[in-house]
Order: C-alpha cells, then structure tokens, then sequence
C-alpha cells in the first residue's frame, strides 16, 4: 500500500469514526455550545496529522503518533506534537466561533421577523 493510498484510506476511516463521534451525544435535543465543543475535540483528535518524529518528512494521524511515541520513548518525548495539536485547536475554535456568531445573527433576524408580524 502507498503512502497516497494510506490517508485515503484513513480519510474515509475518520470520516466514519467522526460521525460515530457525533453519535456519542444522541440525548441531546438540541445542540448547544457544549456539545459543538465535544464535535470540535473529536475533529482535531481525529483529524489532526503530526510528523512521525521530530524533523520527519512523513505523516500519521496526531492521536497515534502521541501514543505510540507514548509508549516508546515516554512522555518527554511527545512534546514536538503540541504545537500541530494547538494549531489545529485554534483552527477549529475559530470556525466554531464564526458558526455560533452567524447562528446567533440569523437568530436575531428571525425574532425580529417574528416581532415584527406580529
């Protein structure tokens, strides 16, 4: 299996494990801002790719790479994933942000419109 063929493979695996993510919080009625942060955490858990060491020109999903390395060379040693990890987080943070404010506006706007029917 080539490396191209490999993330394909894993891109569909995650995209999988993803909405099984979602699927975590089924009792929810109505998603609020606790569960778009526990779909954020899954997304940069899962979808997060970090060099396989320090320096390394190949790639592997962020969570595996922490616990293999984990394991190998102990907790010292995983401190090179934190930044992939931090910048992913804030990536992700500020696309929730953008959504929850556009959700917000379009809130207003209806109970404006519902305001002024009425």
């Amino acid at each position: 299996m080539t490396y191209g063929q490999f993330w394909l493979l894993y891109l569909v695996s995650a995209l999988v494990a993803y909405w099984c993510w979602g699927k975590l919080l089924f009792w929810i009625k109505t998603p609020g801002i606790g569960y778009h942060l526990f779909s954020l955490i899954g997304a940069v858990l899962i979808f997060t790719p970090v060099p396989i060491e320090a320096g390394s020109m190949y790639w592997a999903p962020g969570f595996l790479v922490v616990a293999f390395t984990f394991l190998i060379s102990g907790p010292e040693s995983v401190n090179y994933c934190i930044p992939w990890f931090a910048a992913a987080l804030a990536i992700g943070a500020a696309v929730l942000g953008l959504g929850l404010l556009v959700s917000l506006i379009r809130m207003k706007d209806s109970v404006k419109d519902s305001e002024a029917s009425a």
